[in-house]
């Protein structure tokens, strides 16, 4: 072929890979046909993929149709449009029509049918395939990690004798994500050479393991970070509730895309500084469906309705059902049920968090009536709707008509189980509620902390103990609030040694999960019962948390209790030092001491 036409060929190659819109594909395709090179079948091939990869399958197709003599690359382009745009049976169909295979075509049906969920035909074309490449056994191992079986993961990752970096990194980011950190660190070291997606994988799994720190010291010693690597490390800080180190981060960006933005601007949300959050608003260099959202929810939650519907009306045309369900939020938080009903009414479209928000304002302001009535009109009974609905009937005293909420849905998931039986717990009847945890189908972290939490807080803190040693036996992970009630059920037991144990697994055996202020003031109140208040005292000035009014409290009440005079004078002062007295209860360290004194002199 004459030079010319190459250097052609090679500009539309060019061209048609780097497309991402529809619009200039049609373009791109439109000047191929007019140009010398437009019978050339790699461009035919690549435009039925540049197609798919724009989403009209359509176009793909047809394509796909008018080469004349389609080779196996022209199969493989059209089976992988199919598979791209999760339409797995064409996906299949055109596979089985296709008069010749190559790996290629093997490893997109394979991909195809992981993409969509479908784990047994996966392990069944797996297992058809005349021979397995590197390719189709990393993505064998992705789809039995993303099954939880990884197990399977690793032998067969192991089997593989030359691995590639992608391989590599698919192992490790199973375990990471899967919180099995020590198995990925393990294989991290291993690795022969790491990419940005490596250590990226390395920082997703401590950031979900609350192991931030970890997290951070893997960022750090990033010799290249790209752009979803700064992302990660932000959005891990910013789910911390950390807008210090989120906001210094974001500041050390040099490239920020609208997704660094809209961390930010929802960390400040979350931390509820609105001011903060409207400041990032302004500045936002440009502004989407989600920085929109995020701010009239914002204004709505905290009250400020005529700021949310201003807000709305600049994108009310645009307005998905995530900004209408923000709006009535914001009017059903602020206790105008009527507007908030009005504009329930005028959503085109609603989704199950507009039919839950206004179910659970009606059910938490007591209007009963309306809520059950929203409810049974629901298209599909959501857990959400269903447990305001059943604990405001449990906090009127009415359970049974909280089990018949629950009995109306058709096919109730774990969520609902967590509802019903967290229903009843909050009323006190616990035979009741563990009875229907037993019969649960499944349970997740939240009926366990449901059960758990109820033992605890009604004073049965050994059968809290005894539920949080069978969830540990049953592999379910306990979180911040599992240990919260561990502690506290240890504090009123007397246990000082478990209690401070449970302290102890959250460091080591659940990967670094840190301490929060809370799991500190439950330890303090631990051992101030159990009269150790000179340790008390000392965990109180070296936690990496300011004391508030509970913790300092809390120990005052352990020195009354157990007759600390000088050590209840040091607390009381210290109340007063740092500020954390209040109108309410700034007089409350004082009139424990004078309590205390009085108390002695009259002993």
């Amino acid at each position: 072929m004459p030079r010319p036409f190459l250097r052609e060929i090679d500009a539309f190659e060019r061209l048609i890979k780097c497309c991402k819109s529809l619009s200039d594909a049609r373009a791109i395709h439109e000047r191929l046909l007019r140009s010398r090179v437009g019978g050339d079948t790699l461009l035919r091939n690549l435009v039925v993929e540049m197609y798919g990869r724009c989403k009209s399958i359509d176009e793909a197709r047809k394509a796909f149709e008018s080469i004349p003599q389609p080779n196996v690359f022209s199969w493989n382009m059209m089976i992988a449009a199919y598979a791209h745009n999760n339409l797995t049976s064409q996906t299949k169909k055109m596979f089985d029509t296709s008069p010749e295979r190559n790996a290629v075509s093997w490893n997109s049906i394979l991909a195809a049918f992981a993409r969509s969920g479908h784990f047994a035909q996966s392990q069944e074309i797996f297992y058809q395939m005349p021979q397995h490449t590197v390719v189709s056994l990393t993505v064998m191992i992705v789809i039995y990690a993303d099954h939880s079986q990884l197990r399977e993961a690793s032998d067969l990752f192991w089997k593989i004798p030359e691995r590639d970096l992608a391989c590599w990194n698919a192992m490790v980011a199973a375990f990471a994500s899967r919180g099995h950190l020590d198995q990925a660190t393990t294989l991290f070291d291993e690795m022969p050479k790491r990419n940005v997606i490596t250590w990226t994988a390395m920082i997703q799994g401590f950031s979900q393991s609350r192991g931030i720190d970890r997290a951070r010291g893997f960022f750090d010693r990033m010799s290249y970070r790209n752009l979803f690597s700064w992302n990660t490390m932000l959005a891990a800080h910013s789910q911390l509730g950390q807008c210090a180190e989120s906001r210094e981060l974001f500041d050390s960006m040099a490239e920020r895309s609208i997704i660094s933005w809209n961390t930010i601007l929802q960390c400040h949300i979350d931390a509820r500084d609105l001011d903060q959050s409207q400041v990032v608003f302004d500045r936002l260099p440009q502004r989407d469906l989600v920085s929109w959202n995020a701010m009239i929810a914002a204004h709505g939650e905290a009250g400020n309705v005529h700021l949310a519907l201003a807000l709305f009306a600049h994108v009310a045309e645009a307005a998905d059902v995530v900004t209408w369900t923000a709006v009535v939020q914001g009017h059903a938080a602020s206790g105008d049920l009527r507007q908030a009903r009005a504009l329930f009414d005028r959503m085109i479209e609603r989704d199950m968090a507009s039919w839950n928000a206004l179910i659970s304002s009606y059910a938490q302001n007591g209007h009963l009536s309306e809520a059950s009535s929203l409810f049974h009109k629901m298209p599909q009974n959501h857990f959400l709707a269903a447990f305001a609905l059943m604990t405001a009937h449990a906090q009127s005293g009415n359970l049974s008509r909280a089990r018949a909420v629950f009995d109306s849905i058709p096919d109730p998931d774990s969520a609902a189980w967590t509802g019903i039986t967290s229903a009843y717990a909050e009323s006190g009847d616990l035979s009741a509620a563990r009875a229907l945890f037993e019969r649960m189908p499944e349970r997740n972290l939240a009926a366990w902390n449901a059960m758990i939490g109820a033992y605890s807080r009604n004073g049965l803190g050994q059968e809290a103990l005894a539920l949080f040693d069978s969830m540990r036996l049953h592999g379910e992970r306990p979180d911040d609030i599992t240990f919260v009630e561990v502690i506290n059920a240890c504090s009123h037991l007397g246990l000082v040694d478990r209690g401070c144990e449970a302290v102890r697994l959250m460091n080591h055996d659940y990967h670094g999960q840190m301490p929060t202020r809370d799991h500190f003031c439950c330890t303090v109140d631990l051992l101030a019962r159990a009269g150790r208040v000179y340790d008390a005292e000392e965990l109180l000035h070296t936690m990496p948390y300011l004391p508030d009014s509970v913790a300092l409290n809390t120990l005052l009440s352990g020195c009354k209790m157990h007759g600390y005079v000088e050590a209840g004078r040091r607390v009381a002062m210290h109340a007063c030092s740092v500020g954390t007295t209040t109108a309410n209860n700034g007089a409350a360290p004082f009139v424990l001491l004078f309590n205390m004194v009085a108390a002695i002199e009259d002993s």
